[in-house]
């Protein structure tokens, strides 16, 4: 019979002889001062998490030493004072007396981490940590406490010295902690340790196999135990039977127990074992993910998961590498037996990494910023995914928001006989998909946006005439009868979207073909740039300038650049690059040479990643900064990103460079649905002749004739194309007829001038930002639809930057990640009807940073930008001031009348050589000055 008022007095007895003496407050205090040093510990603040990560995992370890420190007086002491047989005397059964005691030691043990809440009071003024994942780690470590309390009793139970019990408690409780490491125990009891049991509470899930696991310890042990303080009551002469009895008894308990453990592991597949307390439901699979493994189950096709990744990874990666490891646990519950999943952690110098390259895994050389010093390491975030219909190798999962689509994607891939959707690219002169000439493939505008989405999507190339073959024919429609000409029509290969990169190159007759495509209701994506910024001006030569911008003529078949032409260059572009007639079918307007520029900029401190030639200051020949780069992020109180299509449902930032607007056209016959739109007067807008300008050169030149200096004035030629250069302005200016005066002067700082904001968040420019605000707002990207005889599918987007490289590129000196590509793969998708994963790509999780960490460190961030971009002014100063010197000693000396022809020649070559040489070591004594403020600098902002 179980009596509950004797359990609570022997409670009460134990639990009060902790806090008689300093032993209790010894415990609490070393438990709360090592739980706060493993939770701030340097890394802590490296990964800049709001969470508990770093404790957990050392918590497992931390046990081995604390809980043997308390259960180790629970029957020691007892039987080294003797007052066991006063104990057992008393009327009470063993089993009472048993839960007495360890109801005392939890008790204890729970005032401890009750203790270490305080902890949590400055995580919450930290950061905002997710509370629900707090939860659920605390009930984790009470749970793997309650484990360990139970080993550690038992330890007790065999001996009557607190030193050799606390000795085998800590030998005890070893074992369930020391199989988790694969260096020390196969895979397979791997699953039945406390950290891998521990893992799901630390990620935010309630989980009952880990419930059960630990709950299973204790009853174990508890038994074991009951056994050892029952031996007494056996008859003499029958403690060889009675062990053998005990033995049997205890064996059969542990099969159960390993059985129920391994039925309730397995049955995640068949119903939910486990309790996403998440925020943000970050490991709550998407119908379409559990469609996705009960179609694997259900075509018998068995899946192998195998993940390579880095066990310590730069703070960028942090969550990411959290989140991919909790989802891919999710896939392997859900898939039950017909999924495999394989964990490696792929550690420096190991056979890991020959494995992993070895299926196509490739590191990243990431550099990370540990306790001052700049680590590089390369890092594996790799998935590979295998059945016996198709291998799908992910190289490098990249976005914390995309993961579960990636996963799911390759799944699919791998167990479904589904062809992907087939994306034509039409040939333009952007050369989205690259360019092959002459059999060789150069890299243009997108080669590694390209690449990504090839993983997702067959990418075809398209010629415009190619369009005319899949157009069906239409009464008394006779505009693309030539185009078509003898070819019939086949729609087996036609691709489900077509993607047009820069309309605006197109000739007449290739113009009226993809007008013709897209009234045909035929599911079309149009980038069109009024600036194409990233090939011409970002990667070119520097004497390129601007090339192939709509506004500008396209390069004749006398250019040495024609060739990197399409084949139709030839051509001129129709209707000067206007787009006249395609807009007009889309019932929008689009200012073919007019760019937005907004003030909105969520990155301070954000230094852009430019050419390696420039160093890493924002050079000229790119215009403005603060012109070219748009940030579109939602605000408090504005979406940027509408929340009804599914498109830009759940965005989060976009980068654009130099983009254009759109704007529907009154009383016209389509639908218009904005999906990118800025916040009315936080944008303005540059016509194209403010913005950009062809610059004039002045050079003398020598009358060999009559020795004579002449000056020259022309435009300056562009050496490729032939045409006059054309150049983005350094600071852009306003013609008169926009109602505001050229080189009017900024009246102050309040009237938003660039040269006095440090964040930069203005256009730099001489006159007033806020009369250069435009009040309505400048949609980017629109969804246009038709109805009846035009159905009309088309997605368009007023800048082809975004698709680019560029934001690959400036992606790892950002704050936050880019939806860029998730745009472009959802808006592709979106058109061709299929939706089924725009949803994944869409879930997002709120940032769980150190904010209070961040906003202390701003003011620093600031202050060593605006010291970096001092330091770069003054040495492009001193090396202008002594370029201008040797301009003037060249100048002298053709003034010179006394120096005959041949004499000027000869002393201008020996003045030329000499300035060249000390400006050659002026500017290698500034760059070495310039490193070093730049070391300081960041030596500064690290303290």
């Amino acid at each position: 019979m179980f009596r509950l008022h004797v359990v609570l007095a022997i409670f009460s007895r134990n639990f009060k002889q902790y806090f008689t003496s300093v032993l209790g407050y010894l415990f609490i205090f070393v438990f709360v001062t090592m739980c706060a040093i493993l939770t701030f510990s340097a890394r802590f603040f490296v990964d800049n998490q709001a969470n508990l990560d770093q404790l957990s995992s050392w918590f497992p370890v931390l046990l081995l030493f604390l809980i043997p420190a308390i259960t180790m007086p629970v029957w020691a002491d007892e039987k080294r004072q003797g007052t066991d047989a006063i104990l057992f005397t008393l009327p009470a059964s063993d089993l009472e007396i048993l839960l007495g005691k360890f109801f005392s030691v939890v008790a204890v043990y729970t005032v401890a981490l009750l203790f270490s809440f305080t902890q949590l009071v400055a995580l919450g003024t930290l950061g905002s940590p997710d509370w629900g994942i707090i939860a659920t780690t605390y009930l984790g470590y009470w749970l793997a406490g309650l484990a360990m309390l139970a080993i550690g009793m038992f330890a007790s139970s065999l001996t009557a010295s607190n030193t050799v019990a606390f000795v085998i408690g800590a030998l005890l409780c070893t074992a369930p902690v020391i199989i988790g490491y694969d260096f020390i125990a196969p895979r397979l009891l791997q699953p039945y340790s406390v950290s891998h049991q521990l893992q799901d509470f630390t990620m935010g899930l309630v989980s009952l196999p880990g419930v059960v696991y630990f709950l299973s310890i204790v009853a174990f042990m508890l038994y074991l135990n009951l056994v050892v303080i029952g031996q007494r009551h056996w008859n003499r002469g029958q403690g060889r039977a009675m062990s053998v009895h005990f033995l049997v008894r205890t064996t059969a308990l542990a099969a159960a127990l390993i059985a129920g453990n391994v039925i309730c592991e397995r049955s995640a597949a068949t119903f939910p074992t486990r309790l996403d307390l998440t925020a943000d439901r970050l490991y709550t699979l998407d119908p379409t993910t559990r469609q996705t493994i009960a179609e694997a189950a259900a075509n018998n096709r068995p899946v192998t998961i195998e993940a390579y990744i880095s066990p310590d990874v730069p703070q960028q990666f942090v969550s990411a590498r959290k989140r991919l490891i909790g989802l891919l646990r999710q896939y392997d519950r859900l898939g039950g037996s017909n999924l495999e999943f394989r964990l490696v952690e792929v550690k420096p110098n190991s056979d890991q990494i020959n494995e992993a390259q070895s299926h196509g895994i490739v590191p990243r050389l990431e550099r990370d910023d540990v306790a001052g010093k700049v680590v590089e390491q390369d890092v594996f975030m790799g998935v590979r995914v295998t059945s016996t219909l198709d291998e799908v190798v992910l190289p490098f999962v990249d976005g914390e928001h995309s993961i579960e689509y990636q996963l799911t994607r390759a799944l699919a891939s791998t167990t479904r006989e589904s062809r992907k959707l087939v994306v034509g690219i039409l040939k333009t002169d952007a050369h989205f998909n690259n360019f092959k000439l002459e059999g060789q493939l150069y890299d243009w505008m997108a080669p590694r946006v390209v690449n990504r989405l090839s993983s997702q999507f067959d990418l075809v190339d398209v010629e415009p005439a190619r369009l005319a073959e899949w157009l069906p024919d239409r009464e008394g429609d006779d505009s693309i009868a030539e185009a078509r000409g003898a070819a019939a029509a086949d729609a087996d290969d036609r691709p489900d979207v077509l993607v047009v990169v820069d309309p605006s190159s197109l000739p007449l007759n290739d113009l009226f073909t993809l007008i013709a495509w897209v009234d045909a209701g035929n599911p079309t994506m149009i980038l069109a740039d009024p600036l194409p910024f990233y090939w011409f001006t970002y990667r070119a030569p520097e004497d390129l300038g601007i090339v192939n911008a709509p506004a500008q003529p396209r390069i004749g078949p006398q250019s040495v650049w024609a060739r990197y032409q399409v084949p139709t260059s030839s051509e001129p572009k129709a209707l000067d690059g206007k787009l006249t007639p395609l807009l007009e079918k889309l019932g929008i307007t689009w200012k073919h040479d007019r760019t937005v520029w907004s003030v909105d900029n969520p990155h301070l401190t954000y230094k852009p990643v430019v050419a390696p030639i420039f160093g890493e200051r924002w050079p000229e020949r790119y215009g403005p900064r603060n012109a070219a780069l748009v940030f579109a992020r939602n605000t408090p109180g504005f979406q940027v990103f509408s929340p009804e299509h599914a498109v830009s449902g759940g965005l989060q930032e976009i980068l654009f460079v130099y983009p254009g607007s759109l704007a529907p056209v009154a009383d016209a016959d389509t639908t218009f649905q904005p999906l990118v739109t800025l916040k009315p007067g936080t944008a303005g807008h540059y016509e194209w002749d403010e913005l950009t300008e062809e610059p004039v050169t002045t050079r003398q030149e020598m009358n060999r004739m009559t020795g004579a200096i002449e000056e020259i004035t022309a435009p300056e030629i562009n050496r490729f194309t032939g045409n006059n250069l054309r150049l983005l302005r350094p600071v852009p200016r306003l013609s008169r007829d926009r109602g505001e005066p050229e080189g009017q002067p900024t009246s102050s700082r309040d009237e938003g001038s660039a040269k006095d904001d440090p964040s930069g968040s203005a256009i730099t420019a001489d006159t007033p930002v806020r009369t250069r605000l435009d009040p309505q707002a400048h949609v980017l990207a629109a969804h246009i639809r038709g109805s009846g005889d035009h159905p009309l599918n088309v997605i368009f987007v007023a800048d082809a930057d975004f698709a680019s490289d560029m934001f690959v590129e400036q992606e790892p000196a950002l704050d936050t990640p880019l939806d860029n590509l998730t745009f472009l793969a959802n808006a592709i998708e979106s058109l061709a009807g299929d939706e089924t994963f725009v949803r994944l790509r869409n879930r997002r999780a709120r940032p769980r940073n150190l904010t209070a960490i961040e906003s202390a460190t701003e003011p620093f961030r600031i202050q060593a930008a605006m010291e970096q971009d001092k330091v770069e002014a003054d040495m492009d100063r001193k090396l202008a001031d002594a370029e201008a010197a040797i301009r003037a000693a060249t100048e002298r000396i053709q003034n010179n009348q006394d120096m005959s022809v041949w004499q000027k020649i000869q002393e201008a070559g020996l003045s030329l050589a000499s300035e060249n040489r000390k400006l050659e070591r002026q500017r290698e004594k500034l760059v070495r000055q310039r490193e070093k403020s730049m070391d300081e600098i960041a030596t500064r902002r690290q303290q």
